[in-house]
């Protein structure tokens, strides 16, 4: 009998083997030349990214400060064994990138034992790849024209460097993913299961960018509209007896992607929902900086940048979309949706006009413009490009191939500029100082992930990249925006710098300081000398606004400073109108001694585990903190 039931089973997998062999040929006989043309996209993308990482020695960004450096960073904090949703840089508060990208590559990194800088570069490949295939069934499934879906693939494709951080990361795989299940949800018949789709890969969203929730709740609830009441809308009037049909169970689908998008948000979501609903302030993310006219000209410049070849043709294509309607005598419904889409894209930036007199604050607008400024070009571009096939015939098959030929000859170009001109691709072939790479395989080997550390902001951020070690502060754009980073910095000042032991001894305790570390860059991370040892300028001292509470907390301790005024931010500090200025306090060292800066009363705290030597000089020290008390 067993062997019988043996012999059915054998029998049925060989049917069902030829079943799908069966599939599989009959998909790939349905392909078309734009099919394989993605197919080989694909592959010269991957081809290109290679030969940029094949001669990278580290992340093409600062390793100070740097932003590619603060995510890996995060990647290395969830290798080593950290919490995804806490801080990856303060012992306190939640991660100042958004988790999801990091939990990919952390795990993969901790999985296939790789150093988190080569799991991002590895990971970058597949992320790319998934990118243009995802862009290209967006394309497909909005105009159902296969050539039109290939030129938006070229349109919208990551940067030149790949997909290296969480915004790219946001911006080029998880919005395509979430826009594929949203449109299929409004066109397969399976409406129960994408709804549940579309709401995990809105939850997945909140978890991968700010944008993710406030940019798609609003994509969102204009799709639930639409659901609503749109659809009802017919040319000879109202279908009251549909919409009345379907209410309910519109309204059920609707609270499914709702309730399970926000109910995944809520992982990293929590304590923002719970300071908005309590009326307290959400920290950076309301802050409302621009002048209106200001704010203006940057989005129209961001909509209509002619920077390279590539987007220069995409400005064409664009302002060749606005013009249509006006030479067109009737346009479909798929034309009007995306008008419609497009153009509340355009004023989703411009919600503050509302928000910031009724309710006093506004929604990082400049972020809205970066994320939904590029998809109401990818649309309004890839409808130009579809009118031109149909309205023209021959000829507008023939302009639209030798559109999709220049897009790749520009993509090329764009290549090989990012490649030979870029200031940090060229820095990413150099490699990591030596030391620095010593102190980070110490630090991983002999102290735990959720361990403190105290030192200067931007070598905190550089050992912080290397380990994903914790540290008192880093500089304010990396510090969770729910916490004080500006007193933060001040208590910093008076670790180091004050007079007062017994306070000194509190700071320590408060911020659970466990080690210290000191190494040769530390006045060059806060201040600009030249060549005659004097101070010209600063790079990112400690830093705070020059209130009376700062001055009133430094003069208690005697911590030395000077008033001036400038951007916080070392990285923004240049003529832009978005960037605000400020009056501020900027702390100066103790003493002016490059291997001793910090008090000498600090010394009584520290005991020295290791130090680390170049050229037979000592060019590092990590400390730890001894016991309070004993």
């Amino acid at each position: 009998m067993y062997l019988c039931i043996l012999v059915l089973i054998v029998a049925k997998r060989k049917r069902g083997s030829k079943e799908l062999k069966k599939r599989v040929i009959r998909t790939w006989r349905g392909l078309e030349w734009q099919d394989f043309a993605l197919i080989g996209l694909i592959l010269f993308r991957l081809i290109l990214l290679w030969v940029l990482y094949s001669g990278f020695n580290q992340l093409p960004s600062p390793i100070y400060g740097g932003d590619l450096y603060h995510q890996l960073a995060q990647v290395n904090h969830i290798k080593y064994g950290g919490n995804p949703f806490s801080s990856f840089s303060t012992l306190e508060g939640k991660p100042t990138y958004f988790p999801f990208y990091a939990f990919l590559v952390g795990n993969f990194a901790r999985v296939f034992h790789l150093d988190g800088m080569s799991a991002m570069f590895i990971s970058s490949y597949f992320f790319v790849a998934l990118s243009l295939l995802l862009l290209y069934l967006v394309g497909l499934k909005i105009f159902k024209n296969k050539t039109v879906a290939l030129a938006g693939v070229l349109m919208y494709a990551a940067p030149p460097r790949g997909i290296l951080k969480y915004t790219e990361f946001a911006r080029y795989v998880v919005y395509p993913l979430f826009f594929v299940t949203l449109l299929n949800f409004f066109q397969k018949k399976q409406k129960w299961l994408w709804a549940i789709l579309t709401g995990i890969v809105f939850g997945i969203a909140t978890l991968s960018h700010a944008m993710g929730l406030l940019f798609l709740i609003q994509v969102v609830l204009g799709a639930s509209l639409y659901l609503l009441v749109g659809k009802y809308i017919k040319p000879k009037g109202f279908d009251a007896k549909g919409f009345k049909q379907d209410l309910l169970k519109n309204i059920a689908l609707i609270a499914i992607i709702i309730g399970t998008g926000l109910a995944i948000s809520l992982l990293h979501w929590s304590e923002a929902f719970t300071a908005w609903l309590s009326g307290e302030p959400l920290g950076n993310l309301t802050v409302y900086k621009y002048t209106f006219g200001a704010f203006l000209k940057f989005a129209f410049r961001s909509l209509f940048s002619f920077g390279s070849p590539g987007s220069g043709l995409m400005r064409v294509l664009f302002i060749l979309g606005i013009i249509a309607p006006f030479v067109i005598s009737k346009l479909n419904a798929m034309m009007k949706t995306i008008y419609i889409v497009s153009g509340l894209l355009l004023l989703l930036p411009f919600h503050f006009i509302i928000t910031k007199p009724l309710f006093g604050f506004s929604l990082v607008p400049n972020h809205m413009v970066a994320h939904a400024y590029p998809i109401a070009i990818f649309l309004v571009s890839c409808l130009a490009l579809y009118l031109i096939l149909h309205a023209f015939g021959r000829y507008g098959r023939f302009v639209v191939y030798l559109i999709l030929v220049l897009l790749l000859l520009f993509t090329v170009v764009e290549f090989s500029t990012y490649k030979n001109t870029n200031r940090w691709a060229k820095a990413g072939t150099s490699s990591l100082t030596p030391y620095m790479l010593d102190v980070a395989q110490w630090i991983t080997t002999n102290t735990d992930v959720n361990d403190v550390f105290v030192t200067t902001k931007e070598i905190a951020s550089a050992v912080n990249a290397l380990t994903g070690r914790k540290f008192l502060t880093l500089k304010e754009s990396h510090v969770d925006l729910f916490l004080d980073s500006f007193q933060r910095e001040a208590d910093l000042a008076v670790l180091l710098y004050g007079n007062d032991d017994s306070y000194r001894e509190e700071l320590i305790q408060k911020y659970r300081a466990k080690y210290f570390y000191w190494d040769i860059f530390w006045f060059r991370s806060e201040f600009v000398i030249n060549e005659k040892g004097k101070l010209v300028s600063f790079f990112d001292p400690i830093t705070v606004p020059a209130s009376q509470k700062f001055i009133d907390y430094f003069d208690r301790f005697n911590i030395s400073y000077i008033r001036t005024n400038m951007a916080i931010d070392p990285s923004k500090r240049d003529n832009n109108p978005l960037v605000k200025k400020e009056d501020v306090l900027v702390v100066l060292p103790a003493e002016l001694n490059f291997t001793h800066p910090w008090s000498r009363q600090l010394d009584k705290y520290l005991k020295e585990l290791v130090s680390f030597k170049d050229k037979g000089g000592t060019v590092a020290k990590i400390f730890m903190f001894k016991p309070i008390g004993k």
